[in-house]
């Protein structure tokens, strides 16, 4: 019977950190995302767009 709490609570504990893990992964894939979209939009101005519009209106 303890073998079976035992594995309940490695199974809880297995869940969290695979939660965990899950979140930094995404917050990683967003913060080195976001400077590339950022560029790939921004490539898509005139000449000086970015200047009389603003840096982060959609061209």
């Amino acid at each position: 019977m303890a073998n079976v709490a035992a594995y309940g609570r490695e199974k809880i504990k297995s869940r969290v950190s695979w939660a965990i893990a899950s979140f930094f992964a995404l917050l990683w894939f967003l913060i080195t995302l976001i400077p590339f979209a950022f560029m790939v939009l921004n490539s898509f101005r005139k000449q000086f767009d970015m200047l009389t519009q603003g840096v982060f209106r959609l061209p």
